[in-house]
């Protein structure tokens, strides 16, 4: 079910994916999708 793009960088996905993982354990949540909602979600990313 989880696409993510080939030209992610794999170093941010893993820290957004520790990031999830924390918060969930110190909230006793599930996250269950992590949606990308942005701009880069339409292929429009800020180039700055």
């Amino acid at each position: 079910m989880r696409t993510i793009p080939d030209d992610f960088d794999p170093t941010v996905v893993a820290a957004i994916d520790e990031r999830l993982s924390r918060v969930a354990v110190e909230n006793s949540a599930l996250v269950p999708w992590a949606i990308e909602s942005g701009s880069r979600a339409w292929g429009a990313a800020c180039r700055r």
